[in-house]
């Protein structure tokens, strides 16, 4: 019997110890890889605000840089408008305003502030265009960039699912190797074994615990710690004379220069940020709704009347 005491106190300190290493490697540095990852992807306007702040940043940072290129203006209560160079380029042909430097994204996006945009930026927020933003996050999750919900749920249970199963193995190899039928109704009747019981699975919910620590699996911030070095190497990249859009999308409103653009584009709304919706889906706050909404991979049914941080 003592092998299988042995045996668990093993379980308990490998369980303990595979937490432990695993939030340690989290806080290595990831320069180098952090490096690799946006040399080699397209971390354009819109990924780079997606990763930076979420859905709603990306938005932010796409009216904004319509604004930058003339077409969308705001006024001192944050209502927007388009301008008449942006009321030709709708009025002509699809193919003719693709050709005049703005994309088909572009095109929805100046539709959409066209018909809400005197609600306001955060009524843009809602309605837009999210297809492209869901196949980033899928992307990001595939590059472990970001947590997804599924991973921030049962990511911990790798480490105590295997604890629990190891230390139930030893509690049973414990009764089984008892000598005689005398010793076994003993054991069964002390404390011996209820409190190994109790303590394995304290132990394994503790180890999980443990486990969650890493970046990415608690808060409202899911960006993993590759993902937070990634975003500090685009800021770092970013350029002192980067259009205000990019400052967005790396910054949120916050980062801007032009007071003035950032006054009449924002208006009153809140700065956009990660954000979770609560417990029982009431979240009010855009991101909640799509921030981590990759468990599989972008295929799950946005709800546009989810309102924006």
């Amino acid at each position: 019997m003592t092998f299988w005491w042995i045996a668990y106190g093993l379980v308990l300190a490998l369980g303990f110890g595979s937490a432990w290493g695993s939030v340690r490697m989290d806080r290595r540095s990831h320069g180098e890889e952090a490096a690799r990852i946006v040399d080699q992807s397209r971390f354009d306007l819109a990924w780079t605000g997606m990763l930076s702040g979420g859905v709603a940043r990306a938005i932010d940072a796409h009216v904004v840089r319509l604004a930058e290129l003339g077409f969308v203006r705001g006024d001192a209560a944050g209502r927007l408008t388009i301008t008449p160079g942006a009321e030709q380029l709708l009025a002509e042909a699809w193919k003719h305003a693709c050709g005049s430097g703005v994309s088909d994204e572009d095109v929805r996006m100046l539709e959409l502030i066209r018909d809400v945009g005197q609600d306001g930026l955060d009524h843009v927020r809602r309605l837009a265009p999210k297809d492209r933003l869901r196949h980033a996050l899928a992307e990001f999750v595939r590059h472990d960039l970001v947590v997804s919900p599924v991973r921030q749920a049962w990511g911990p249970t790798k480490v105590a699912f295997p604890m629990l199963a190891g230390l139930a193995a030893c509690l049973f190899g414990a009764l089984r190797s008892v000598g005689s039928y005398e010793d076994l109704q003993d054991l069964q009747s002390s404390w011996t074994v209820g409190l190994a019981g109790v303590l394995g699975v304290a132990s394994s919910v503790a180890a999980a615990h443990i486990y969650a620590k890493k970046r990415g699996y608690s808060g409202v911030d899911p960006k993993t710690a590759l993902g937070r070095e990634v975003l500090e190497q685009l800021r770092v990249r970013l350029p002192r004379e980067a259009s205000e859009a990019h400052r967005v999308a790396v910054g949120g409103f916050s980062a801007m220069h032009d007071a003035g653009l950032r006054r009449s584009i924002q208006g009153t709304t809140p700065d956009s940020r990660w954000s979770a919706r609560s417990r029982r889906g009431q979240g009010k706050h855009i991101n909640g709704g799509q921030a981590l909404l990759v468990a599989r991979h972008g295929q799950e049914h946005i709800d546009a009347g989810e309102a924006g941080d």
